[in-house]
């Protein structure tokens, strides 16, 4: 895990907020990003892994999943991390 994400304002958050298509949702998503102290390496990081979908540092990448899903988000991060 990057040492920025110990401090990221979305740790312990539902993480539906960042990867699933809703408005109320995403806007406190965004509101959160807003807020955080590690936004820019958030950002950065999504940019340099191509992120193709979700908010990455209270910017959206592509479309997001439907209401439903149930995204494993740190295990995605992590995931990308490795193969990277």
């Amino acid at each position: 895990m990057s040492d920025w994400t110990r401090d990221a304002k979305c740790r312990g958050q539902d993480q539906r907020l960042w990867f699933v298509e809703n408005r109320e949702w995403n806007a406190e998503a965004k509101r959160i990003c807003s807020e955080c102290p590690v936004k820019r390496p958030c950002l950065e990081g999504a940019l340099e892994r191509r992120e193709k979908y979700g908010i990455w540092g209270g910017r959206k990448f592509g479309k997001l999943e439907r209401e439903d899903y149930d995204p494993p988000a740190w295990k995605i991060v992590e995931r990308k991390r490795r193969t990277a």
